[in-house]
């Protein structure tokens, strides 16, 4: 009963912030809607037993991802805000027409019923483990190398021309 009550919670807050997200008119709010949702999904994994699926959840998105946008949206150039575009309607005719589809195709599918956790699935212990492994170093590093020059270039073409 009182899992239930909760879920029902959790996915309301999680919905509320969806739509927060996509009626505000500041980017840089719209952001930390989304930073809500991504966390109200995280908290909606624990609660299904899903731990690792919500521990990536809050590292990738509700961290990574959403520090990233907030990078994107302070280093970029804004237009005024001003009257809907016919780009900004023919975007949106589309993301509905999209999610239209997508939802009648997965109406129409019969997914196979996943099998009891047993032999064969892998442990988080074993995940971190393998993470840390000495052998994925350099991947690790190369990778934090091109996110910093990545912001570094960020910054040079949306800083102004200086004379």
């Amino acid at each position: 009963m009182w899992s239930y009550a909760f879920f029902l919670l959790l996915a309301f807050l999680t919905l509320g912030s969806a739509f927060l997200l996509l009626s505000l008119r500041k980017t840089l709010h719209a952001v930390f809607a989304a930073m809500g949702a991504f966390l109200g999904l995280a908290a909606l994994y624990f609660l299904l037993g899903a731990e690792f699926v919500a521990t990536v959840q809050i590292l990738v998105y509700a961290g990574a991802v959403t520090i990233l946008a907030a990078f994107g949206v302070m280093l970029s150039r804004h237009r005024e805000e001003g009257r809907t575009t016919t780009g900004e309607i023919l975007g949106l005719i589309s993301a509905l027409s999209f999610f239209l589809l997508v939802a009648a195709f997965l109406w129409k599918a019969r997914f196979p019923l996943l099998g009891a956790p047993g032999e064969g699935f892998v442990r988080l212990h074993d995940i971190g483990e393998l993470a840390f492994d000495p052998a994925y170093g350099l991947a690790v590093v190369l990778g934090g190398l091109l996110l910093a020059l990545a912001l570094i270039g960020a910054v040079l073409v949306a800083r102004e021309d200086e004379p």
